[in-house]
C-alpha cells in the first residue's frame, strides 16, 4: 500500500487546527509555568524554612511522578473534589504544574549563579531586597536561563502529545481521530511527525536569534 498524498491533503485544514492548538497550549504553558517557577525560586533562595519546605515537596512530586499520571489526576481525580474543568483548563494545569516543578529549578540555579558580591555591594548602597531581586539578581538570572527555558518550550510543545488522551483536540488527538475513521496511519502519523518538526526547528530558530540578541543587549 503506497503513501497516499492526496488523504493528506484533505485532512490539512484539520492538521492546521491541530497544530494551532498545539501552538496556543504551550506558549499558554509556558507563561504560566515561568510565573510558578519564578516564585518558586524565590521562595527556595529567599524564603524561609517553611516555604522552602512546601516548595521543594512541589519540586519533588512534580518532577517525580509521570506527567501522564499527573493530567490525568487533574482530570479525572479534582471533579470528585468539587474541582471540575475542562479538558483545555484540566491540560493546561497539569502541564503548569510538572512544567513549574522543573522551572523552579532553573529559575533558582540562574538566581545562585549571580555572584553574591553584586548583591552585597547592592546592599551596602541602601537598595530594598525587591530592587536587588529586579534591577540585578533577576536580568543576569533570565540572561543564564534562557537556553533552558528554550528547551523548556520544546519540551512542552512535544509533551503536548499527551493532552490527545483527555480529549483535547491537538495533532497527536487530529492523528487519532482521523485513523480511527480512515485507517491512513501511516500517512497521518508521517505528516504529524513532520509537522512537529517544522514547528520544533522554526521555534529552535526564531528562539536563538532572541536569545543572542538578548545577551547582547544585556
Amino acid at each position: 500500500m503506497g503513501f497516499d498524498f492526496n488523504f493528506i491533503m484533505e485532512q490539512i485544514p484539520y492538521l492546521m487546527l491541530g497544530a494551532r492548538n498545539t501552538l496556543i497550549i504551550s506558549v499558554i504553558v509556558l507563561l504560566l509555568a515561568v510565573i510558578v517557577g519564578i516564585v518558586g525560586a524565590l521562595a527556595k533562595t529567599s524564603g524561609g524554612r517553611f516555604l522552602r519546605l512546601i516548595t521543594g515537596m512541589y519540586v519533588e512530586i512534580a518532577r517525580n511522578t509521570p506527567e501522564l499520571v499527573q493530567i490525568y489526576f487533574v482530570f479525572f481525580v479534582f471533579p470528585s473534589l468539587g474541582l471540575k474543568f475542562n479538558s483545555f483548563v484540566s491540560g493546561v494545569i497539569a502541564m503548569t504544574f510538572f512544567g513549574g516543578g522543573y522551572l523552579v529549578e532553573v529559575f533558582r540555579a540562574g538566581i545562585e549563579a549571580v555572584p553574591k558580591t553584586q548583591v552585597e555591594a547592592a546592599k551596602s548602597l541602601a537598595l530594598k531586597n525587591r530592587q536587588i531581586i529586579v534591577n540585578i539578581v533577576f536580568p543576569q538570572a533570565l540572561k543564564i536561563c534562557l537556553p533552558s527555558l528554550i528547551g523548556y518550550l520544546i519540551f512542552i510543545l512535544k509533551m503536548s502529545s499527551l493532552l490527545a488522551t483527555i480529549g483535547i483536540v491537538e495533532l497527536t488527538f487530529v492523528a487519532n481521530d482521523v485513523i480511527a475513521n480512515n485507517f491512513h496511519a501511516f500517512e497521518m502519523f508521517s505528516a504529524v511527525a513532520l509537522l512537529y518538526l517544522i514547528m520544533v526547528w522554526t521555534i529552535s530558530w526564531l528562539l536563538g536569534i532572541v536569545e543572542k540578541r538578548f545577551k547582547y543587549e544585556l
